[in-house]
């Protein structure tokens, strides 16, 4: 089996001039407050205070992405995620109330600087999204990658998704939530600007490590995506079959076909609606004829 694995920090990744597209057969985005919460408490809890009473980061491990593309070769300019899109949406979104909290103390020069993991430019000078998220299109974009990002009615089950996120950061990053939690662990001694609080918080997730796989095989791909979610909590056979339209569609097709035998068809369809609308969009996006099924 022909594959790339690396550790790379999260900043790294996100400044490695690759673009990575989640394709819309893809699970949507689907984390909630408790598993926000995990992620914030798991960034702040790792921040320290060193011997000068300056705030400091803690190398943290935030688990393993799988990707189908080349990160050394140049001439690839986008990869496919093929797991981790959870983790790199929430990501995205997290550095964007980041930007937006810095805005908001009138600090431009950390805004642009943490802008930048979200929105790059490429070697012409034209601007790009590092994540590109074809479900939520374009009220990801709109809502969180956006430099001018504006409030939107979300209408999805994706979309208020989202929006929870943006309010559930935007409620964390709040000063005197951070005050008291900062007070709280390191005592009423140390004393931190609102703009270093910030920083900390951006760099402690930046300077955290995750495991990049990559293969330019996409059958491979499928492959390792089973095997890395082969213990723990059993995967949605939706997300099992929507892993395999575009790569083996005819063997996704059996399965959906056995998924809906077992169910007797029309119950499973209405439980699971736009799941079966999301992994039976490659069928037209990838034009996948009746031969291949």
């Amino acid at each position: 089996m022909n594959f790339d694995a690396d550790k790379k920090t999260i900043s790294t990744l996100l400044n490695c001039k690759k673009e990575f597209k989640i394709p819309r057969f893809q699970r949507e985005y689907s984390w909630e407050k408790p598993q926000l919460k995990e992620f914030f408490e798991d960034i702040i809890s790792r921040i320290s205070v060193d011997a000068d009473g300056n705030l400091s980061t803690t190398e943290y491990f935030w688990g393993t992405t799988l990707f189908v593309g080349s990160f050394t070769d140049s001439s690839c300019k986008s990869l496919l995620v093929v797991d981790g899109q959870q983790r790199l949406t929430t990501i995205t979104i997290f550095l964007s109330c980041i930007r937006k909290a810095f805005l908001k103390i009138g600090n431009t020069k950390l805004a642009e600087i943490t802008q930048s993991y979200v929105m790059s430019m490429d070697d012409n000078g034209d601007p790009y999204k590092i994540l590109v998220n074809e479900t939520p299109y374009p009220y990801f974009q709109n809502m969180v990658q956006a430099e001018n990002a504006s409030e939107t009615v979300a209408v999805t089950e994706e979309e208020k998704n989202i929006k929870d996120a943006v309010d559930y950061f935007n409620s964390c990053l709040k000063k005197d939530k951070l005050t008291k939690y900062l007070k709280e662990r390191f005592g009423t001694a140390h004393t931190f600007e609102t703009s270093n609080v910030y920083k900390a918080l951006r760099d402690q997730l930046l300077n955290s490590v995750i495991i990049v796989v990559s293969t330019q095989d996409k059958h491979q791909a499928n492959m390792i995506f089973e095997i890395l979610n082969a213990k723990g909590k059993s995967l949605d056979q939706l997300d099992l079959i929507s892993n395999l339209f575009g790569h083996q569609p005819r063997r996704a097709f059996r399965r959906s076909e056995s998924l809906l035998e077992a169910d007797q068809g029309y119950p499973v369809f209405e439980k699971h609606r736009r799941g079966f609308f999301r992994i039976f969009q490659p069928l037209l996006d990838f034009k996948i004829s009746s031969d291949d099924l």
